[in-house]
């Protein structure tokens, strides 16, 4: 057809002849991120038996929706590859990171025992991938792989297990402790609340005492009762106050002569006493005590000093205001350290004290620290010194400290603590491990256990299985255990498990176990090509049993799967 004679009506048939042997795209059986490994090329000569795909492993970075669909793909450190691959030239593969890599060389070791480790070059990978592996993660091949044909089971004949796995694991080596700490607290004010019980009857000497007990108990002798014939005094020390009110204190208002309303005392006032009528157990009264600031003035130079050298005169100056302050008592409150090498001075101010600074009472002395206005210093700060034309003679500034209240407080304390996984041989060896908890192995092999009062342990299930104990927490007392000591660690029967066997029933689950009988239990192969074999020894809880020593031996018994 020319091109003259294409309309819009023949568009169809003209782009159908051109292009409808295209299809459209098939599903993408691969997606991003998919682990794949590339089909290797095939060779004159190249052995039939040899694996046809890569050993190394690749990531699929991005797909191309193309004719047909291609692929980018990346190694395992992100490094992108060259190229675009067709799906007929990758392989999609399962791979967890628990799988099994096969190993090409073993380039060097560090250390022993448990910790022994290698430095290795995995099958197929170049020398980047190269890494320190250790020892327990490794599986060695059989010296000549197993090849079966048909169908063949496996059971275990014969196992020889040394008697030193460790009897404290991951699964029962935890416990914690909870105690109270009592720790000093600084409070801005502290708050009281004491309770007075006044009987009807009761002599009025007896009255004064049994308050000021209730008073002692609680605060000390900061505020106190004194009868004085018809009168009574109430001492107050410097900031304390003494709360009344007439909700709950109505009586004592009444012993002090006052209307029964709310009422503060600040100072120490003397009152007529009046002896109450009626009993009331419920008298109640607060004592506030608040922080003392405490004032001092400090002369910013020595008394009958005479200031002749002025140019040395600010290392004079600042000698002489850390004397004064050590001569007022205060010494280390605040500290003045002059630099020569800046012409700066630092001043520290300790924690609770400041330092006021007025430009009415030490205007050379402030001009000196390069400060125009009148300011208040805490912590440390450094000023640039300037010439001053005579010494700051009569000129002081104030220092106030302020009395933090210290209150004890309980706090309750948590201490997350395990034993060291290991074979303990003995009782003894094990009870001194535990920190904070004394232990006794009783006649009747049951263990007494002492926690000290207001804590509490709590056992992790396992421990408290080898304990012999009901419950996981004990509160501070004696404790006898529920049962014997269990030094074996629960392990009273070792189940084998092997990936070589199809998995069957145990109890109510389905596992890969190989039990022992005196007459083999058969159980059905996996595979027919086996070249590593792996075998696990579990306890019945099914945690791993780890070996101090020794080795474990085990006899398999193969045979062809009776139909």
């Amino acid at each position: 057809m020319a091109p003259s004679q294409v309309t819009r009506e023949v568009e169809p048939q003209i782009f159908k002849k051109l292009y409808g042997f295209l299809e459209k795209n098939p599903k993408v059986i691969l997606n991003k991120g998919d682990l794949v490994r590339i089909s290797k090329a095939n060779k004159t000569f190249r052995r039939g038996y040899l694996p046809g795909w890569s050993d190394e492993v690749f990531r699929v970075k991005k797909v191309y929706f193309s004719h047909p669909t291609t692929f980018e793909l990346q190694d395992l450190k992100s490094e992108a590859i060259k190229g675009r691959f067709y799906a007929e030239e990758l392989q999609k593969i399962s791979k967890r990171s628990d799988d099994y890599w096969r190993i090409e060389n073993v380039l060097k070791t560090k250390g022993i025992g448990r910790k022994k480790e290698y430095y290795v070059k995995w099958q197929g990978f170049d020398e980047r991938f190269n890494s320190w592996v250790k020892e327990a993660w490794m599986r060695t091949k059989l010296a000549r792989p197993i090849i079966l044909t048909g169908a063949w089971e496996v059971g275990l004949s014969e196992i020889f297990v040394p008697r030193t796995w460790f009897n404290i694991g991951n699964h029962n080596n935890k416990y914690s402790i909870t105690y109270e700490e009592t720790k000093i607290i600084e409070k801005d004010y502290a708050e009281y609340d004491i309770g007075v019980k006044i009987e009807q009857g009761t002599a009025d000497a007896d009255v004064i005492e049994e308050i000021n007990q209730s008073i002692e108990e609680k605060c000390g002798h900061f505020v106190a009762f004194l009868l004085d014939r018809k009168n009574i005094n109430v001492h107050i020390a410097p900031n304390y106050e003494l709360h009344l009110t007439a909700a709950n204190a109505p009586r004592l208002l009444t012993m002090l002569n006052l209307p029964r309303e709310d009422r503060i005392i600040r100072m120490s006032e003397s009152f007529v006493f009046r002896k109450p009528s009626k009993t009331n157990k419920d008298n109640h009264l607060k004592i506030i005590a608040r922080n003392l600031k405490r004032h001092f003035i400090i002369r910013t130079t020595r008394f009958n000093h005479k200031y002749t050298d002025l140019e040395n005169m600010h290392h004079e100056l600042f000698q002489h205001i850390n004397f004064n302050l050590m001569q007022t008592g205060i010494g280390g409150a605040a500290d003045f350290i002059f630099d020569f090498k800046v012409n700066k001075v630092e001043i520290t101010v300790q924690k609770n004290v400041e330092l006021e600074l007025r430009l009415l009472y030490a205007p050379l002395f402030m001009r000196m620290l390069s400060l125009t206005k009148d300011i208040v210093l805490k912590g440390k700060s450094m000023h640039v010194l300037q010439k001053i034309d005579r010494p700051p003679l009569n000129e002081y500034f104030r220092v106030s400290i302020t009395d933090k209240l210290t209150v004890p407080e309980k706090v309750k304390k948590t201490e997350n603590l395990q034993l060291e996984v290991g074979f303990y041989k003995n009782a003894e060896q094990l009870f001194s491990s535990f920190k904070h908890l004394a232990f006794n192995l009783l006649a009747n092999k049951k263990v007494k256990i002492h926690i000290p009062d207001t804590s509490a342990v709590t056992f992790q299930d396992g421990l408290k299985d080898l304990l012999g104990l009901k419950q996981s927490t004990l509160h501070g007392g004696t404790h006898i255990s529920d049962y014997q000591l269990e030094l074996d660690g629960g392990i009273t029967e070792i189940y084998v498990y092997t990936d070589i066997i199809e998995s069957h029933f145990v109890g109510d689950t389905i596992d890969q176990i190989v039990i022992n009988y005196q007459r083999p239990l058969y159980f059905p192969l996996r595979q027919n090509y086996i070249d590593c074999i792996e075998v696990e020894l579990k306890s019945s809880s099914g945690d791993g049993i780890i070996f101090t020593s020794g080795k474990s031996l085990l006899v398999l018994s193969f045979r062809r799967r009776i139909v």
